[in-house]
């Protein structure tokens, strides 16, 4: 049994081990207006002091030295501005990859140059999540006001050229993730984000539901129109995948997820299905697919073919970190063919031909949002009270300004700061012990909970609900 779970089990509020995640909103700087965004939207009034704040590099070296002796395992940086604006980004992922820990950085992107390309392959950042809201330049110029139609094709030249520096360094890193926050605006891009996604050779995508900002953004909420349009959306999705569940692979019956005995927890942490990056394979070849079974609509064969028309469909699948199927032609297979020279090199026996392919992401979870919201106007109600709130035991977020708050949206409740007290103070201290004595409750019904709003929606809930499995399987 781990220690985060032994210490949940056994009831301690004053933990040993610090969060297991650390979210780092490293600035407050911005050099976009994303109309949703709840600091930097032209709607919103972001207060004057903390415009332009930029946490300190010594502050977050400390802060990982201390946290990585307490069993910290990623960071996150993100938050409240754009991270490629703080000078010193890149001594900070330095940093966190010289102590072993996972890097994940969230990012718009508008201001990646080809050096920070270059430097998050070397550096083997972790993962990139890039935050578009558009499929198309046209939406993104209409959610992002001091944006022009040719960022839309800049972030897309350059998301292109990091998967061909990665391809071409034999790299698997950083992971890709395209991001998109659905509202009225782009409620009927969903197919066309996705296909933007296989274009720029993405490893992920994920859609998330707005929140609005009540007052100041709800012209951005779902229509009963856009909650209807979404939702057929996500059947064509369902129907688009090249395998919806990958060949002989059922994604609510792998081993993270049988543990739940509840199908609507898998749904929320599930990888849907795959689709294949065509785009990538070698010049001339191609994909196919047979049906093995008439019974099974489904195909179960996944076929690569040559520029001469030759099915290969022997393939193995590496899930990790590679994120591919791959096909392997042997020299004997194409003596005689004329391209036998082209496709081998030297005195090789085996052509290996990758088949790269892109996850998508939380679909139950978007489906779930946006039936909830056509329900009852909230997106986790339905989820949120099926089990405790482990995010006091595994999360924390250090704003720029050094407030701590426990959850991504804890901002109503800041449990201290990083400027007057220690980390390890505020970590065991009071408010931080009361907001786990609260997430031990199912319902979400106090003080606390309401003023964060956790039935409105909670972007904590996958890290939950993969720690809710650690407890069933103790």
């Amino acid at each position: 049994m781990n220690r985060r779970v032994k210490e949940f089990l056994e009831g301690k509020e004053i933990l040993s081990l610090g969060p297991r995640i650390l979210e780092l909103s490293i600035t407050t700087a911005c050099d976009s207006s994303c109309l949703g965004c709840w600091c930097h939207s032209p709607f919103v009034d972001f207060p004057q002091e903390k415009k332009g704040l930029f946490l300190p590099f010594n502050i977050i070296e400390e802060l990982i030295c201390e946290l990585k002796e307490k069993g910290l395992e990623e960071v996150q940086i993100s938050g409240a501005g754009e991270p490629l604006l703080h000078p010193q980004l890149k001594e900070i992922i330095s940093l966190i990859k010289r102590k072993g820990i996972r890097c994940h950085l969230v990012t718009n992107f508008l201001s990646a140059g080809d050096e920070e390309i270059l430097f998050f392959i070397e550096e083997g950042l972790d993962l990139l999540t890039v935050s578009l809201w558009a499929g198309t330049p046209e939406t993104f110029v209409l959610l992002h006001p001091n944006r022009k139609e040719e960022d839309f094709e800049r972030i897309s030249e350059k998301l292109k050229k990091l998967r061909k520096e990665r391809d071409e360094r034999g790299k698997f890193y950083p992971k890709v993730k395209v991001y998109h926050v659905l509202n009225h605006l782009n409620a009927e891009e969903m197919e066309v984000m996705l296909q933007h996604a296989l274009d720029v050779g993405a490893d992920m995508i994920e859609f998330k539901s707005i929140d609005i900002i009540p007052g100041k953004t709800d012209f951005l909420a779902f229509t009963e129109n856009d909650v209807q349009v979404l939702l057929e959306s996500i059947e064509r999705l369902k129907k688009k995948v090249d395998f919806p569940y990958s060949v002989n692979y059922d994604p609510l019956n792998v081993p993270h997820l049988i543990v739940f005995d509840d199908i609507e927890l898998r749904k929320e942490i599930m990888d849907y299905g795959r689709f294949l990056l065509k785009n990538l394979l070698p010049p001339g070849f191609s994909v196919s697919f047979d049906h093995l079974d008439p019974n099974n609509p489904e195909p179960e064969q996944l076929n690569v073919r040559c520029p001469k028309k030759r099915i290969n469909h022997k393939s193995i699948l590496r899930e990790e970190p590679d994120q591919s199927f791959y096909f392997f032609f042997f020299r004997e297979y194409c003596k005689g063919c004329p391209m036998i020279s082209t496709c081998f090199l030297g005195d090789d026996e085996v052509k290996e031909v990758r088949l790269p392919y892109l996850s998508l992401l939380a679909l139950g979870r978007l489906e779930r949002e946006i039936t909830n919201y056509q329900k009852k106007g909230s997106y986790a109600c339905d989820i949120v009270d099926k089990i405790p709130c482990y995010t006091g035991w595994l999360y924390a977020r250090v704003e720029a300004d050094g407030e701590v708050i426990p959850c991504c949206k804890g901002h109503a409740f800041p449990v201290g700061n990083i400027f007057e007290k220690s980390f390890w103070e505020i970590w065991n201290g009071e408010k931080e012990r009361l907001f786990r004595r609260e997430g031990r409750k199912l319902l979400k019904e106090g003080p606390i909970f309401q003023l964060i709003g956790c039935r409105k929606g909670c972007d904590n809930i996958g890290l939950n609900i993969s720690f809710h499995g650690e407890i069933l399987t103790g």
